[in-house]
């Protein structure tokens, strides 16, 4: 049994977006989709090549019902441009900005926690103990996922090995207290998915399973959780 913690992030001056509907589903029941419930999802693939020996889920940490806030807008964590002048301007500003970025999100999980939220399903209505995170029971988180809101203007430039790419990376900023004792955050995963393209039309972006689910692609996802579980 292996537990992913999902959390879903926006940054300074962003709306909410977990809410936000595609497709006729909402992004948070499309994630969920995607990693739970619908077929070839993350932990349909991990179950399938692990030959059923392997079980995950994903569940989720809200704040008061939303995603988390961060306290920098998304053009900081980004290449400097005339259009993006908040943005780093060489490497070593870029790894400062990338080193930050992990702390940015720990705190606010952690602020999340200390301020009583618990771990739930996708529709935040189904609760769990805090100990189902550290499946293996080695004093660490068996996985997180940050899931950045989806960049809908258009105008900040991702570039590969930016802070903003999708990548899996090490951070122990997250401490839970489970009542048994004290978890930290390990390995984890950032992700920015899109859900629509510029016109609108979400075609090439989301998908249905064989019962209808709207899904994104996971390859991005699938691939990531591979470095979280050790593969290269």
């Amino acid at each position: 049994n292996f537990t992913n913690l999902v959390v879903f992030a926006r940054f300074a001056g962003e709306t909410e977006f977990i809410n936000d509907v595609y497709e006729g589903s909402s992004v948070r029941k499309i994630t969920d989709n995607s990693y739970n419930a619908g077929s070839y999802s993350v932990g349909d693939y991990y179950r399938c090549v692990s030959d059923n020996k392997l079980r995950m889920r994903s569940v989720y940490l809200y704040d008061n019902g939303g995603s988390i806030v961060l306290s920098h807008p998304r053009g900081y964590y980004a290449e400097y441009s005339d259009i993006n002048t908040i943005g780093y301007k060489d490497a070593s500003e870029r790894a400062s900005r990338m080193y930050e970025l992990r702390q940015e999100w720990s705190e606010a999980v952690n602020n999340a926690i200390s301020s009583g939220n618990k771990i739930s399903d996708y529709n935040d209505t189904v609760y769990y103990d805090y100990g189902v995170l550290d499946k293996d029971n080695n004093g660490a988180i068996d996985s997180i996922t940050i899931i950045y809101k989806n960049n809908e203007s258009g105008n900040i430039s991702v570039s590969l090995s930016s802070p903003l790419w999708n990548y899996t990376d090490y951070a122990d900023y997250v401490e839970i207290g489970t009542g048994k004792g004290t978890i930290k955050s390990s390995r984890y995963v950032q992700i920015t998915n899109s859900y629509a393209r510029p016109d609108g039309d979400s075609n090439g972006y989301l998908f249905r399973d064989s019962d209808g689910r709207i899904m994104l692609s996971v390859a991005a996802a699938t691939h990531e959780m591979g470095h979280v579980m050790g593969l290269r």
